[in-house]
């Protein structure tokens, strides 16, 4: 009676719908199996007596046979303990692996909404800020990896085996593998968009600096002091050589540099490539511009020393005395005649300079080239009423174009 009680629990095929139910199930076989040692001595007692009286004196063959039958339904007992257990192992390790499995589909879900979220950097310093958080994130992930590795080894292992549900576990393997594998597209996706907008934030600060020293230097180059006087002028020409200097080596250096950086990014298909073209070519320009100002403004003062020039040697000239006597003989009339000439051809030299000087600033006789060299009447100073203006009054330049829009960003 007490063994057939128990074969219904041995026999049956309830093996949980889950992990906690089968590890239920499990224990429940395990103390069966545990009642069923206990018993053991107790039945194999019952069976010996059974046996040695139905193989008395008088046969006995009911005894016999309830003998058999009662060993049949021990052992059979025992057999469908012993394969419940088995079946049951086999539902723990497989609800073990679903398990696993759903909490590594959640987790890889988990990451997905970061992968897709639409936050956006503000500025180099927020976009800095999410790259090294995502990129922690990246490093998780792809630790992650081997929690999946091993999962696919489980699942590899249970088909191997003959497992019951080999074949359906490998099944949802392959789907956790793939759903894996797109998060690590979408992290490496979205760590190359992050590095894109700081790249982009890092190069519009360096543009952007870049023009601004463009344009003070443009302030510099665009001055219209010609100087006051020779020494003045002199001066100016010196400190402007050395700046031209220092801004051609630094300013092209600099230029290269952001032109070489944009270059980059576009060949390797950022995707903000438009823009940077556009930075690209407004800081071209705006270089452009100030080399064509610096060029300008060194022939203006070129131009505004040999004017200064013009006037001190004039000056000097006209200091100098010709003798009022004619010489009282050959000789000295001979001398005075070649000083007479050296005079003449003294002033013909600073004619040929004055005129070369007004040419230097303007080939086509434009009113800044009058204004440098005759001042703001614009005439000769030994021509017409009121004489000479004197150099403090030739301040002239070249005034500047506008630039196209967007040129100075």
């Amino acid at each position: 009676m007490w063994v057939q009680e128990r074969l219904p629990l041995a026999r049956s095929t309830e093996h949980g719908t889950d992990l906690p139910s089968v590890q239920r199930l499990a224990k429940r076989n395990e103390t069966l199996q545990k009642e069923l040692g206990g018993h053991a001595p107790r039945l194999a007692e019952v069976l010996s007596r059974g046996e040695a009286a139905a193989s008395g004196a008088e046969p006995r063959p009911e005894l016999e046979a309830r003998v058999r039958e009662l060993r049949g339904l021990w052992e059979t007992l025992q057999e469908e303990a012993a394969a419940r257990h088995r079946r049951l192992q086999d539902a723990r390790e497989a609800q073990q692996y679903y398990q696993d499995a759903g909490e590594a589909e959640a987790w890889v879900s988990e990451q997905e909404l970061f992968m897709g979220a639409e936050e956006k950097p503000k500025d180099e310093e927020s976009g800095l800020m999410m790259l090294k958080r995502h990129v922690r994130q990246q490093r998780a992930i792809e630790d992650y990896g081997q929690t999946i590795k091993e999962l696919a080894g489980r699942a590899q292992q249970m088909l191997s085996a003959g497992h019951p549900e080999g074949e359906q576990i490998i099944r949802l393997q392959g789907q956790v593998d793939k759903h894996y594998a797109g998060l690590k597209e979408a992290a490496e996706e979205r760590r190359r968009r992050l590095e894109n907008m700081s790249h982009l934030f890092q190069l519009k600060r360096e543009v952007e600096d870049l023009e601004q020293w463009i344009a003070e230097r443009d302030v510099v180059a665009s001055s219209q002091e010609m100087g006051q006087d020779l020494d003045h002028v002199t001066l100016l020409r010196e400190k402007f050589r050395e700046f031209a200097r220092e801004t051609g080596s630094v300013g092209q250096e600099r230029v290269d540099r952001v032109n070489l950086a944009i270059e980059d990014l576009i060949d390797a298909g950022h995707t903000e490539a438009a823009t940077m073209a556009e930075w690209k070519d407004g800081l071209n320009e705006s270089w452009a511009d100030l080399l064509e100002l610096i060029d300008t403004r060194m022939q203006l003062l070129a131009a505004s020393y040999d004017l200064h020039k013009y006037f001190y040697d004039g000056a000097e000239l006209l200091r100098q005395e010709l003798p009022q006597d004619l010489g009282e003989d050959a000789g000295t009339v001979e001398a005075f005649h070649r000083m007479h000439s050296a005079f003449e051809r003294d002033l013909q030299l600073l004619e040929t300079q004055i005129l070369w000087a007004g040419a230097a600033v303007s080939g086509d006789g434009s009113a800044a080239a009058n204004r440098l060299c005759w001042g703001e009447g614009g005439r000769d100073p030994g021509a017409g009423a009121g004489g000479g203006a004197s150099p403090a009054g030739a301040a002239g330049g070249v005034q500047r174009a506008p630039r196209p829009a967007g040129g100075h960003g």
